[in-house]
C-alpha cells in the first residue's frame, strides 16, 4: 500500500524562498504515478518570467539547473558535474555534465548565457531580474536592467560547451543556492526563438532536461500530467512513473479527494488540520511559501 503525504499548508507573508519543495516518496511507489494536488493553476512556464510557486514547482519537475537541493536542504550538483570558486570569492566556474534537451540537443553553458540574459533584458521584465543583480551581485546586471548597458554585458560567459564562468561583484556567501531557483533554469536559445509568443505554453513549446516529461498541459489547465524521462542524467534515482496534477481550489473536495484516493499528496487547511494531525493514515509535513 502506498504511504501517502497530507502537506499542512502554512501561510506566510515575506520573502519568497530559494528553491523547491522537496517530496520523498515511499518505496512501494517505485514506477506508479503520484497524484498531486495544487491549489491554483500554473501562472507561466517560463522560467524567466514565472513567478509563483506553483509555477516554480511544476517548471522544476522538468527542469534542472547548475545546482539542485538535497534533502538536508544543502546546494548539491545538478547541471554542474563540478565547479571551483576563485580564492577572492568573485569568480564561479561551473563544469557542465553530459545531459540533453527533450528534442536531443545538449545542453550546454550558451542556454545558461542567453536565460540569465532574458532575466536581466528589460524587454523581458522578469520581476525576478532583481536575484542577478541585488541577490546574485552578477557583473553588469544591475545596470543591464536600468536600461543602462546592453544585455551582452552581464558577467556571465560560456568559457566552451560545458564551461560556464561567473563574475561578481563582491563575494556571495548562498551563491551556489541562488542556483536552483528558476530565474537561473537554462533555456535553450534556438528553441525559445522557434516558438516566439508561444514560448512555455503547452508541451510543444517547453524542452525538458529534467526527471520528468511535460505531455499535458494548457493555459489555466485544471489537470495535466508528466512522465518520467527516460534519457534524463540521473534517471536512475527517479522511482516515479509520472506526475499527475489537479487543481482543486476547494479544501474540503481535496481533503475527500484523498481520502477516496484520488489524490497522493494534498493540502490541509484551518481546521482540517486538526482532523488529520492524529490519524496514523496521514503522514504530515509543514510546507508553505515565503512572501
Amino acid at each position: 500500500m502506498r504511504k501517502r503525504k497530507a502537506l499542512l499548508s502554512i501561510t506566510l507573508a515575506a520573502a519568497m524562498a530559494l528553491g523547491t519543495c522537496g517530496i520523498s516518496v515511499s518505496a512501494e511507489t517505485s514506477s506508479a504515478v503520484l497524484n498531486v494536488m495544487i491549489e491554483t493553476p500554473v501562472e507561466s512556464l517560463d522560467p524567466q518570467q514565472a513567478t509563483d510557486g506553483t509555477s516554480f514547482e511544476v517548471i522544476a519537475d522538468y527542469t534542472d539547473g547548475l545546482m539542485q537541493m538535497d534533502e538536508s536542504g544543502a546546494a548539491v550538483e545538478a547541471l554542474a558535474e563540478s565547479y571551483d570558486i576563485s580564492d577572492d570569492g568573485l569568480t564561479y566556474t561551473f563544469h557542465l555534465r553530459e545531459a540533453y534537451w527533450s528534442n536531443g540537443v545538449q545542453v550546454t553553458a550558451a542556454d545558461f548565457v542567453y536565460a540569465w540574459q532574458r532575466a536581466v533584458d528589460p524587454d523581458i521584465a522578469s520581476e525576478y531580474a532583481y536575484m542577478l543583480s541585488d541577490i546574485g551581485q552578477i557583473v553588469n546586471a544591475e545596470a543591464i536592467i536600468a536600461g543602462e548597458m546592453d544585455k551582452s554585458e552581464l558577467g556571465v560567459t560560456a568559457v566552451d560547451d560545458l564551461t560556464l564562468e561567473v563574475q561578481l561583484n563582491v563575494p556571495v556567501s548562498y551563491f551556489l543556492s541562488l542556483m536552483y531557483f528558476p530565474t537561473f533554469y537554462p533555456v535553450n536559445q534556438e528553441f525559445c526563438e522557434s516558438c516566439g509568443d508561444t514560448f512555455g505554453t503547452s508541451p510543444d513549446t517547453v524542452l525538458s532536461n529534467g526527471a520528468f516529461i511535460l505531455t499535458d498541459y494548457e493555459p489555466a489547465a485544471t489537470a495535466f500530467e508528466l512522465v518520467k524521462n527516460e534519457d534524463y542524467w540521473d534517471a536512475d534515482r527517479v522511482s516515479l512513473a509520472g506526475l499527475s496534477y489537479q487543481v482543486i481550489q476547494d479544501s474540503q473536495q481535496a481533503l475527500m479527494s484523498y481520502q477516496v484516493g484520488d489524490l497522493d499528496i494534498t493540502l490541509v487547511n484551518g481546521d482540517q488540520v486538526e482532523q488529520v494531525e492524529d490519524d496514523p493514515e496521514f503522514d504530515s509535513i509543514g510546507a508553505g511559501y515565503l512572501w
